[in-house]
C-alpha cells in the first residue's frame, strides 16, 4: 500500500463546474509545449477552465483535482466496484466518487490519520507514486530491474541526493517510459508542486502509450455534467430555527489533521505573557470602518486625477493613524445615469481602488445612482450595462473587495423607494453582480427576505453560499431595525450559520436603548458573527456606547472600560496567543518542533485570513518558511492548536534565533508595505519590524561537517521536510553581508570593475539587483536608469522580447517592442531601496515580464546609465 507524503500551502483547483466542454483558452499560448494536451482534454471533458476563459496552466494542482483528472480519463464503470472512504472527502465533495474509486484502484492509503488531505497540492515526488500503476499499464517498457539502474537514472540529475527513498524507484519509471523529465538546468525538483499544464501532459503521454489489454479503458468524451438543484442543508452549529425549520447551510467541521511525528517531550513552554491586551490592534479585514464616497465623473484630467488621488491618500492615511483598515466605499455614477460609462469613469474607479491597494486597506463598496428617490436610470437594461461595466476592475482588485453590497436600486442604492423594487429586478441584479465579480469577493444583501428569494433563484447553489452574505445598515435601532427584519429574533437565527464564512457589518443606528444596550450587543453581534461597523453613522449610537461602561458579565477583559472600545476590539476576529512551546536547542539541519494556542476572542470569524508563515530572526537576517495551516479555522469563541515539525536550515548561522508567527490576508514579502498582518492581541509580542507575532527564542547549534553531507538521505520529517525555509533579501539598500548564505554574497557579483559592482540574483518570483556605484555616490536624486532586456525565445528573429527601465525615482516603464520597433507599456511592480553607504537595491516581480520560471529566460542583459541618460556612462552586462 503506497503512502503519499505531505506537500504545503494552497491552490486553485481544476474547475468541475463548468458545463460545456469545447474550449480555447487565452493563457495558454505561453505554455506551447503543453497547448496540445491542454485543449484536447478540455474538448473531450477532462479538465475545464477556472473562469474567465482561462486555464491558470501554471497554478498547482491539488490531490483532489488529480484524481479527478484520472477519474474523467479513465472508464471505471464495472472496473471498480470498491471505494475507498477517508475523513475528509464527504459525500458531497465534487471530487468524493473520483478519490474513493481511484484510491482503491492505485492502492493509495492516504495518510495514518484517515484523511487524504485532497486541498492539497501534490508534487513531482508524490505523482510519480501514484503513476506506478498506471504506467505499468503502459506499452513502454518501464519496468526497472535493480538498484543499479535506478541508481543510473536518477544519478542523472543534479538534486539526485534530494529524491526521498519511497519514491526513487517511481521517478526512475517514469522517467524511463519518457513521462516525466527534468528541468532546463537538470533537477528532478521531487518537491515542487505539480503545475496544471504539467498534469495534462503526463497523462497525453500515457494515454498515446496506453495498453488495452486490460479491464479498464481511457474515454474519448467524459459525460457533460446534468446541473441538477442543490438542497439547502440543514444548520448544525446554531440551534434551530422555531418550529423546526431547516432552511440554513451545512456547516461541517474539518477533520482535525493530526501531526503524528509531533513530539512535545522535546519542547519546553515558553516564558510569555498570554494574557489578552485591552489595547487597539489594527488588524486586516476587520473592524470600524472609514466611509468615503465619490461620483464617477465622465471627465477626468490630470487635475482632477491628482485632486481625487490626494482626496483618497488623506482619508486612508488619517484612518491608519485610527487603527483602521477597511472602508466603506460609496460609488455614485449619477453622471451616467442614461448612457454607459466611459472610460474616464473606468480609470478613476481604478485610481481609487489602487490607492487602497498601496494602503493595505480592504474595502466594502457599493454603486448607487443618487441619495433621493427617483435618481437611477430610466431603462433597467442601463444598470446591467454599468455591472458589466465595472466587472473587470472589481476582478482585478478582488484583493482589496471583500464585500461588494448589493446596490444600484432604489435611493442610496439601498434597495427601496424604486420602481425596481421587484423580485425579478432584484434577482437580475444579484445575477450581474455575482457573473461580474470575483469569485473570492462576497455579495450581501441587507434583508434576509432578499436573502431567502435568491437562493430559491438559484435553486440552493453551494457555490453562491459560500459568497453569498448580509450587511445591516439599521443595525440594532429597532424591533426590524428600520425594515430588515420582518421577525427579528427568527431572521437572526436563519442568517446566522450563513455568517460563520462570510462578513457581516453595516451601520449600526440609535433608536433606544431596547437594542443598542451592551447586553444585547455582544449577543446579537456574535450570534451574526459581526466584522465590520461604521465610524462616521450613525453618531448618536457611538456616543451612546462611549458613555456605557462593560461589565463583567459582558466581557471580563474588558470590564469597566467604555462600550465603544468594547466593540472596537471585539468587531471581527481577535487573535490571542494562549500557549507556545518550542525545542530549546536545535542542531544545524535537525528537527524543530513547535506547538503554539491561538484563542479567537471576536465576535466573527477571520475570513480571508489565509498565509501563514513561520519566521526565524537574528540580527535583521530572516529565514522563512510558509505553514500549511489555515488561521480562517479559528472561529469565535475556539481555540486552535497547532503541533508543528520544521527542519532547520543546513547552513544557520549558530546562534541564538527569534521565532515568529506571521499572518496576512495575502502573499506577502516581508518588507511589503502594501500588506498589513495580523498582530496578536498580547502585551509586547508584535514586532513591526519583523511584521509577526514573537513566540520565543531557540539556541541553534553547530552540525557535523559529516552530518551535514548525509543528512538530506539519511533524516525525513513528516511535515515541511522538502519546502524548508526561504533566506529573505530585505530591500534596504545595504550589503548586509559577504557570507553564501546570507543576503548577498561572493557568488551573486555578476560585474566588478572600475568603482562599479554590480549583484543579481533571481529569488522565488523575484530579480534581485543590487548595485554600488563608487564614482556616482548614489542618493535618492542621483541613481542611474537601469534597462532590462530579456530574451525568452519568443519572438523570433528579435532577440530579446523583453523590455523593462526603471530608476529610483517613480519613474518606470516596462512593456514590449513588436515588429514595428513600437513599444507598448504596461504596469510595472518593483520595490527600491537606496543606501549613501552602500548603494541601490531592487527588487522586480518576474511575473510583470509573463516569465513564470527560470527556463524561461535564454539571456538577459542588464544595461545602467547615468541619471542624463549619458550613452558614454553606459555598462552593459551579459
Amino acid at each position: 500500500m503506497k503512502k503519499l507524503l505531505t506537500s504545503s500551502l494552497l491552490a486553485l483547483a481544476i474547475s468541475c463546474n463548468t458545463v460545456g466542454y469545447a474550449a480555447t483558452f487565452s493563457d495558454t499560448h505561453n505554455f506551447p509545449w503543453a497547448e496540445n494536451a491542454i485543449e484536447d482534454y478540455a474538448d473531450r471533458g477532462i479538465i475545464t477552465g477556472t473562469g474567465w476563459n482561462e486555464f491558470s496552466p501554471q497554478l498547482n494542482i491539488r490531490r483532489g483535482d488529480f484524481c479527478l483528472l484520472i477519474y474523467r480519463l479513465i472508464n471505471f464503470e464495472g472496473a471498480a466496484t470498491t471505494r475507498k472512504y477517508f475523513l475528509d472527502v464527504p459525500q458531497s465533495a465534487y471530487y468524493y466518487d473520483a478519490i474513493g474509486y481511484v484510491a482503491n484502484w492505485l492502492s493509495l492509503s492516504g495518510y495514518e490519520d484517515g484523511t487524504f488531505r485532497p486541498e492539497q497540492p501534490i508534487t513531482r515526488a508524490e505523482i510519480a507514486v501514484m503513476l506506478d500503476y498506471i504506467t505499468y499499464c503502459s506499452k513502454n517498457d518501464n519496468s526497472i530491474d535493480n538498484n543499479a539502474e535506478k541508481d543510473e537514472i536518477l544519478g542523472g540529475f543534479s538534486d539526485a541526493n534530494f529524491i526521498p527513498n519511497w519514491a526513487e524507484y517511481d521517478i526512475a519509471k517514469c522517467v524511463k517510459a519518457g513521462y516525466m523529465k527534468g528541468d532546463d538546468w537538470g533537477n528532478f525538483n521531487p518537491s515542487e508542486n505539480l503545475r496544471r499544464a504539467e498534469a495534462a501532459v503526463i497523462f497525453k503521454n500515457i494515454e498515446d502509450n496506453w495498453k488495452e489489454d486490460n479491464n479498464t479503458y481511457i474515454r474519448e468524451k467524459y459525460p457533460e455534467p446534468e446541473l441538477t438543484p442543490t438542497p439547502l442543508p440543514t444548520p448544525t452549529t446554531t440551534p434551530a430555527l422555531k418550529g423546526g425549520s431547516s432552511s440554513g447551510p451545512t456547516i461541517t467541521p474539518t477533520p482535525e489533521i493530526k501531526e503524528i511525528d509531533y513530539d512535545i517531550s522535546k519542547t519546553q513552554l515558553v516564558d510569555l505573557n498570554y494574557n489578552e491586551s485591552t489595547l487597539k490592534y489594527a488588524n486586516p479585514n476587520r473592524g470600524f470602518f472609514v466611509h468615503l464616497s465619490f461620483s464617477l465623473p465622465n471627465t477626468y484630467n490630470e487635475e482632477e486625477k491628482n485632486a481625487l488621488l490626494t482626496r483618497v491618500n488623506s482619508n486612508l492615511g488619517a484612518a491608519e493613524q485610527d487603527n483602521l483598515t477597511l472602508s466603506l466605499l460609496i460609488i455614485t455614477l449619477d453622471q451616467s445615469l442614461n448612457n454607459a460609462l466611459n472610460n474616464d469613469s473606468i480609470e478613476a474607479l481604478n485610481d481609487i481602488l489602487e490607492v487602497h491597494r498601496k494602503h493595505g486597506f480592504r474595502t466594502i463598496i457599493r454603486f448607487r445612482y443618487g441619495r433621493g428617490e427617483g435618481t437611477e436610470p430610466g431603462n433597467f437594461s442601463t444598470m446591467l450595462e454599468h455591472i458589466e461595466q465595472v466587472g473587470p476592475t472589481l476582478k482585478n482588485y478582488d484583493d482589496v473587495i471583500s464585500v461588494y453590497q448589493a446596490g444600484y436600486i432604489g435611493a442610496y442604492g439601498e434597495w427601496h423607494t424604486s420602481k425596481y423594487n421587484d423580485v425579478t429586478y432584484e434577482n437580475q441584479i444579484l445575477d450581474a453582480m455575482f457573473e461580474n465579480s470575483s469569485p473570492l469577493t462576497e455579495i450581501a444583501v441587507r434583508e434576509p427576505k432578499d436573502y431567502r428569494n435568491y437562493l430559491l433563484h438559484v435553486n440552493n447553489n453551494e457555490e453562491v453560499i459560500k459568497r453569498f452574505g448580509q450587511y445591516n445598515d439599521a443595525f440594532l435601532s429597532t424591533a426590524s431595525d428600520m425594515g430588515t427584519y420582518d421577525n427579528r429574533e427568527e431572521d437572526i437565527e436563519y442568517m446566522s450559520p450563513f455568517t460563520v464564512n462570510t462578513f457581516f457589518g453595516g451601520e449600526a443606528v440609535y433608536s433606544s436603548e431596547t437594542y443598542s444596550n451592551l447586553t444585547n450587543v455582544n449577543k446579537e453581534m456574535r450570534l451574526l458573527h459581526t466584522n465590520y461597523l461604521n465610524t462616521t453613522h450613525d453618531l448618536a449610537m457611538l456616543e451612546y456606547w462611549k458613555g456605557q461602561t462593560v461589565t463583567e458579565e459582558i466581557d471580563e477583559v474588558f470590564a469597566n472600560h467604555n462600550g465603544f472600545d468594547y466593540i472596537f476590539n471585539r468587531l471581527g476576529y481577535r487573535f490571542v496567543l494562549k500557549e507556545s512551546r518550542l525545542t530549546d536547542t536545535v542542531k544545524q539541519g535537525d528537527a524543530l518542533h513547535l506547538s503554539f494556542s491561538v484563542e479567537n476572542t471576536g465576535f466573527g470569524n477571520p475570513l480571508g485570513i489565509n498565509n501563514t508563515y513561520l519566521l526565524l530572526e537574528k540580527d535583521g537576517m530572516y529565514y522563512r518558511m510558509p505553514l500549511n495551516i489555515n488561521p480562517e479555522e479559528i472561529k469565535c469563541g475556539s481555540t486552535k492548536t497547532y503541533n508543528l515539525v520544521a527542519r532547520i536550515p543546513f547552513d544557520l548561522n549558530p546562534s541564538e534565533w527569534n521565532v515568529y508567527i506571521q499572518m496576512s490576508s495575502n502573499e506577502s514579502a516581508i518588507d511589503d508595505p502594501d500588506i498589513k498582518f495580523v498582530k496578536f492581541a498580547n502585551y509586547d509580542l508584535y514586532n513591526s519590524n519583523i511584521r509577526g507575532n514573537y513566540i520565543g527564542s531557540i539556541n541553534v547549534q553547530k552540525s557535523s561537517d559529516e552530518f551535514k553531507e548525509n543528512s538530506r538521505n539519511n533524516f525525513t520529517l513528516p511535515t515541511f521536510e522538502e519546502n524548508g525555509f526561504q533566506d529573505y533579501l530585505l530591500i534596504d539598500g545595504k550589503l548586509s553581508s559577504d557570507r553564501w548564505n546570507e543576503e548577498w554574497g561572493l557568488q551573486d557579483i555578476i560585474y566588478d570593475e572600475s568603482g562599479l559592482k554590480v549583484y543579481a540574483k533571481i529569488k522565488s518570483k523575484y530579480l534581485h539587483i543590487f548595485v554600488i556605484d563608487d564614482i556616482l555616490k548614489p542618493t535618492n536624486e542621483n541613481t542611474p536608469y537601469i534597462n532590462l532586456l530579456f530574451d525568452t525565445g519568443l519572438d523570433e528573429p528579435y532577440k530579446y522580447d523583453r523590455y523593462y527601465t526603471f530608476r529610483y525615482e517613480n519613474r518606470g516603464f516596462f512593456g514590449r517592442f513588436n515588429e514595428n520597433s513600437e513599444f507598448t507599456s504596461l504596469p510595472v511592480t518593483y520595490k527600491y531601496s537606496v543606501s549613501e553607504t552602500d548603494g541601490y537595491e531592487y527588487r522586480i516581480e518576474l511575473s510583470d515580464m509573463n516569465i513564470t520560471k527560470l527556463s524561461d529566460i535564454k539571456k538577459m542583459r542588464i544595461s545602467l546609465y547615468d541619471k542624463n541618460w549619458d550613452s558614454n556612462k553606459r555598462i552593459v552586462i551579459e
